[in-house]
């Protein structure tokens, strides 16, 4: 090290200032851009699930909606760390069929209302994604389970549930914005200590220049040793 850059230790050093700002408006840009989906979607206007239905149009992405006329029937559930996803068949006023992914809490609202005798009708919206023959094969099993004469099979089954499922917990965009609004708080946690360690190391340092004159520490730093 010459003897340049031991004198640059008497300097202010402001990169940990420079660090912290710019971790925080990348960290802000982020959560920006992340709520800003949820912004848009509060505009959208929810199509018919059944028109789409009956005019095979019901394609994922789309945002739908439907009124549950019936206590929904739950025929398929998948465990995970998040506390699992349910997956009920849902009838209209039309008695028309669907399979939609529910909360607990619309669940819990609509069996409170069937529990008191109370017109069930509660409307849904939500996005669409496909169902796996899986989830199909279920569903087949289950309607039969509901009605002996069911007349629903493999071969027909897009006539009657479609070819989608209506989620109302999940978008689209849901994976994306979430990861983005993460990424973003974490970085407003990260220029918080970086800022933290830039405040103490600039406390440290003026205390440490403050023991001895600037000739003194200069005349030192310039000793080849």
């Amino acid at each position: 090290m010459n003897n340049d850059e031991n004198l640059k230790i008497l300097k202010s050093n402001n990169k940990g200032l420079l660090i912290t700002l710019i971790t925080l408006i990348i960290g802000i840009a982020l959560i920006v851009w992340g709520t800003s989906f949820e912004n848009k979607e509060d505009d959208l206007v929810a199509k018919s699930y059944s028109e789409l239905i009956s005019s095979k149009k019901d394609e994922p992405k789309e945002y739908v909606n439907i009124t549950i006329a019936y206590l929904p029937y739950l025929f398929a559930e998948e465990t995970d760390d998040y506390g699992g996803k349910k997956y009920y068949i849902v009838f209209d006023n039309n008695d028309y069929p669907y399979i939609v992914r529910l909360t607990d809490t619309t669940y819990n609202i609509l069996k409170l209302r069937y529990d008191n005798k109370q017109d069930i009708s509660y409307e849904i919206s939500g996005y669409l994604f496909k169902q796996q023959k899986e989830m199909k094969d279920l569903a087949i099993e289950a309607h039969k389970e509901i009605f002996e004469d069911s007349m629903i099979s493999e071969a027909n089954y897009e006539l009657y549930f479609g070819k989608c499922y209506l989620d109302e917990t999940l978008s689209p965009s849901t994976g994306i914005e979430a990861l983005s609004i993460g990424i973003g708080i974490g970085l407003l946690i990260l220029s918080f200590f970086i800022f933290i360690f830039y405040i103490v190391f600039k406390i440290k340092h003026k205390r440490s220049l403050k023991k001895y004159s600037r000739e003194e520490l200069e005349s030192e730093l310039l000793k080849p040793n």
